[in-house]
Formats: structure tokens, C-alpha cells, sequence
């Protein structure tokens, strides 16, 4: 999560007159490096804008989609948040009481599909996080991806499994594995979920698109 302008000062927080947020939806991964055989993991994000007297007085950026904007837009309007809604309350961040948290966002594929299917390009499920420096991703095989985003922003080189990154490894695994048991994911096969959820899919995997 990241403030590209000031947060919200005290003496407008409670003047607010109305919210502004685009999320920006950019998929799990490079299509272009799935083509050479490659990998690179991206993110979409939402950006959540607060408005005064016809200005944004304060942005905050954060990787979607764990971060449901839901709960910081209930937490500025003082609505009480059920426990059915997933995600952060960010509220304070963009009021300026609290300073950003490098906080992980989870990625998922629950089953290949599409432009990414198991039989023609490879596809497969995985699991993954992605903190402010670091993307680390395991499949259903186990550790596949260790991305450091700071050094190599195009992910052309995969750490994953190199004995000098053991211990980094070692500790986005346990974040990774936290954050599976907070969202209740028993990370299953994509065939498993098809089933579960009673999707119509061809032999792709793929839900036919009818228009």
C-alpha cells in the first residue's frame, strides 16, 4: 500500500464530501513471457481517492485484490463493517492517523484458463504472495517463483530455490501459508473447483464467452 498524496489532515477528515476509486484490473501474469516459456506475475491495483470541496485531498494505492476497498470506504462513512466483508479497513491511512504497512497481497489461480490454458501454454494453479519488494509463488508441486522486484522489476530471474535465498524463501512461505489460512484456502486442484462450483468449461478448462 502507498500514499502518492498527502492523506486526509484532521481538519477536512470529517468534510468529506464524496469517494472516488478505479481499480485497475492488469491479470496474474505476462502474457508475452508465457509465450517464450516464462513467468512474470503482475499485479492489478486500486487506487481510492477522497474528495473536498471539489479537490482530492488524500490517494492511497494498494494491490488488488486483497485489499477490498469495501472496508475502507464503510470505515470513512463510520458504517459498521459485517464480518462478511473480506479484506482491510485502510480508512485510517487515508485520514493520516496511521502511516502505510507493507502489506502482502495474496495471488491466486484457482484453475488455468483462457489465454493461459493447461494443455497449450502451460497453465497451472498456484498460490502466491507479492510484499512491497518480493513475489514468491508456489504451485501445486511446491515452491515455483522467487521474484525481487526491486532488483529485477521485469522478472527475468527466478530465485526460487537457490540456496543463498533459502532463508528468504523460507520466510515468504510462512507468510504465504498464514495468509492461506486466514482466507480458509485449501489450495485444490482447478478440476476439484470446477467441480465444487458447478462451472461449464470446454476441455480447456475455459467457460465459453457467448458474446
Amino acid at each position: 500500500m502507498e500514499q502518492i498524496i498527502p492523506p486526509v489532515s484532521a481538519d477536512t477528515a470529517w468534510e468529506i464530501e464524496s469517494f472516488l476509486l478505479k481499480i485497475f484490473e492488469y491479470g496474474d501474469y505476462s502474457f508475452r513471457s508465457m509465450l517464450r516459456g516464462e513467468y512474470a506475475l503482475t499485479l492489478g491495483s486500486c487506487c481510492f481517492a477522497a474528495l473536498h470541496q471539489e479537490k482530492i485531498v488524500g490517494v492511497v494505492v494498494c494491490l488488488y485484490p486483497r485489499q477490498n476497498p469495501l472496508a475502507a470506504l464503510l470505515g470513512l462513512t463510520g458504517i459498521e463493517i459485517p464480518d462478511t466483508v473480506e479484506g482491510t479497513d485502510f480508512s485510517a491511512v487515508v485520514r493520516g492517523a496511521e502511516q502505510p504497512k507493507d502489506n502482502a497481497a495474496l495471488i491466486t489461480c484457482p484453475s488455468p484458463f483462457g489465454q493461459w490454458k493447461r494443455n497449450k501454454h502451460g497453465g497451472r494453479e498456484y498460490r502466491g504472495v507479492r510484499t512491497k519488494r518480493y513475489t514468491y509463488v508456489r504451485d501445486l508441486n511446491g515452491p515455483w517463483l522467487l521474484y525481487d522486484n526491486q532488483r529485477d522489476p521485469f522478472q527475468l530471474n527466478n530465485l526460487c530455490n537457490r540456496r543463498e535465498h533459502s532463508e528468504l524463501q523460507k520466510e515468504l512461505e510462512g507468510l504465504l501459508s498464514q495468509k492461506l489460512r486466514q482466507t480458509n484456502d485449501e489450495f485444490l486442484s482447478g478440476p476439484e473447483y470446477i467441480e465444487k462450483w458447478n462451472y461449464i468449461v470446454d476441455s480447456s478448462g475455459t467457460v465459453e464467452y457467448l458474446n
